[in-house]
């Protein structure tokens, strides 16, 4: 391991698991690893795993997230029969721990698919003040009016009421564009 000057960095979605599930060969593969688990030596980190150290440093990605890093380290170690250290894990949001020495007492807007996730997420890595975009949305109606107009639908129009200004094709096109979108009761 000394001479090693490399590392892999596994992702974890389709490479490893498909829905929670070792896709064929990556159990075995993880194995391959690790040195054998030597019966007279005991290992807290490989506690409850048929394997030894590893023989080559490795670490785990994701674009998945929506639980702490520990949590998802405990079912890619279950599932995998290989100890995961959850700070050799990262997911969509780990990077969000990098800004709690600035931002950990400031007004956050956490923007996620779950709102309660976002909330807990934010909360567990210890910002005190953040809100999910959602709940934010909710006490500034005027910010998002389109969500709160009865013939909005979320599911075929993303966002064009922030759209402020097109430089498609020249001013007319753009007058025009927003002219519709006016009409449509955006803003």
């Amino acid at each position: 391991l000394q001479s090693m000057n490399f590392g892999i960095v596994f992702d974890i979605d389709g490479v490893l698991l498909k829905d929670g599930v070792p896709i064929p060969g990556a159990a075995e593969a993880m194995h391959r690893l690790h040195q054998p688990l030597d019966p007279h030596h005991h290992d807290a980190s490989s506690e409850g795993h048929k394997v030894g150290a590893p023989r080559v440093p490795y670490a785990f990605v994701t674009n998945g997230g929506g639980v702490p890093e520990s949590v998802k380290a405990d079912k890619l170690a279950h599932a995998l029969h290989i100890p995961v250290d959850h700070n050799h894990l990262i997911q969509s949001h780990t990077p969000m721990k990098g800004l709690l020495p600035k931002y950990a007492d400031k007004n956050i807007i956490v923007v996620a698919k779950d709102e309660h996730r976002a909330l807990v997420l934010s909360e567990n890595y210890g910002f005190k003040r953040a809100i999910p975009i959602q709940t934010y949305s909710r006490q500034h109606p005027y910010l998002y009016p389109a969500l709160h107009n009865p013939y909005f639908n979320p599911h075929h129009e993303p966002l064009p009421h922030a759209i402020l200004r097109l430089d498609l094709a020249g001013r007319d096109l753009t007058d025009y564009m927003m002219k519709i979108l006016t009409e449509r009761g955006y803003s």
